[in-house]
């Protein structure tokens, strides 16, 4: 959903302006939905943040790199740090996730690993603006995409902190069926 709310609107819209009569119909789904829909042939491509569950059927390229930031609101006393220490600031923090089957939660658990046994989460949510007025009400800290926090950073509604010590990147991937090359 990363890409479909925060990416690809700009670029649709930048394509239209050249090629007014190119019909779009963009949905926005997490990865594990977004992959089934390629397979099904329901859609042609994919833009995807997550890693894919059917690798056999499916192929893929690089398209985009994103990263991944600690939020927190602008009364959590994170919000005073530029950085997340993990082994400092994560214990005793209430967290709200993104859902199961989403790039983002993947990404977290993948990078967090031993870590996730102490994360205390308190909510799952399946949209990064609902997770991000979230933790803008100070429900709790969470990890989302650089990209989807521009403005509330911009505007101090929330405080984006790179992860100290994980190479928190990931790789935006273009996916489309085998059969289709």
């Amino acid at each position: 959903t990363t890409l479909g709310n925060y990416i690809l609107p700009y670029l649709i819209g930048a394509f239209k302006r050249v090629h007014p009569n190119v019909h779009v119909n963009m949905l926005v789904y997490n990865t594990r939905s977004a992959e089934k829909l390629v397979l099904d042939k329901e859609m042609d491509i994919g833009f995807v943040e997550g890693t894919l569950y059917d690798s056999e059927d499916m192929q893929w390229r690089p398209w985009f790199e994103d990263e991944l930031v600690v939020l927190c609101g602008p009364t959590d006393p994170l919000a005073h740090n530029e950085v997340f220490d993990i082994d400092k600031d994560l214990k005793g923090k209430k967290w709200i996730m993104r859902e199961k089957g989403s790039g983002t939660a993947a990404t977290v658990s993948e990078r967090f690993g031993k870590y996730m046994e102490e994360v205390n989460v308190v909510m799952e949510m399946g949209h990064p603006e609902a997770v991000k007025r979230a933790v803008e009400s100070g429900a709790g800290i969470t990890c989302l995409s650089a990209l989807s926090i521009c403005r509330e950073a911009e505007n101090g509604w929330l405080k984006g902190l790179k992860v100290e010590g994980l190479d928190m990147r990931r790789e935006l991937k273009i996916i489309q069926r085998k059969d289709l090359e």
